[in-house]
């Protein structure tokens, strides 16, 4: 019986010995695996900007962002329409419809190429309240503009929901002009 047991004693050590390798192999293959998820981000972020760069250059490039400026209102939807083109529909789940209430948080809707001269523009969006009950009606909105894109630059608008004033209700869309070197 004594016997077994000396024989049994070295096995603990050689057991840690190989579990403290194991983990600082695990540790290795961790950065490893980390490293190439950041490397996967900046290759995709570099191609989204060759892409954006080819697609729509940026002597006609409109990009054209969402803000949500009303504590608490969730879209489920928006649709943006842009002169005689099909319209771009955008649905929003819980968690994206959320993200947009954070401080200072805007969406890029829509980036494309486009002429110089006067355009047509149309937000149409639906959502509620997050204390909203199931059966209230949903909110519905539509906001028409003409915007002018100025030749040679580069041009970013912003549709900003909000309230129409700070003692009202009312929701009001603005579009706001971001850049233009105009």
């Amino acid at each position: 019986m004594r016997l077994c047991y000396a024989l049994l004693l070295p096995l603990p050590a050689f057991a840690a010995g190989s579990a403290a390798d194991l983990a600082e192999r695990a540790v290795q293959l961790d950065q490893v695996t980390q490293a190439l998820k950041d490397e996967a981000v900046e290759l995709g972020r570099e191609v989204g900007l060759v892409e954006s760069a080819v697609n729509a250059p940026e002597h006609q490039r409109l990009t054209i962002y969402l803000r949500v400026d009303i504590a608490g209102l969730l879209l489920h939807e928006a649709q943006l329409t842009l002169d005689d083109r099909p319209a771009e529909i955008i649905r929003y789940n819980d968690v994206g419809a959320r993200a947009l209430l954070a401080d200072h948080s805007s969406q890029q809707l829509l980036t494309l190429a486009t002429t110089p001269g006067a355009h047509r523009i149309e937000l149409s969006f639906r959502g509620k309240f997050s204390d909203d009950a199931d059966n209230a009606p949903p909110i519905i909105n539509t906001y028409r503009a003409v915007f002018d894109k100025a030749p040679d630059d580069p041009a970013e608008l912003a549709f900003v929901i909000g309230r129409a004033s700070r003692f009202s209700n009312d929701i009001r869309v603005d579009l706001i002009q971001l850049r233009s070197s105009q």
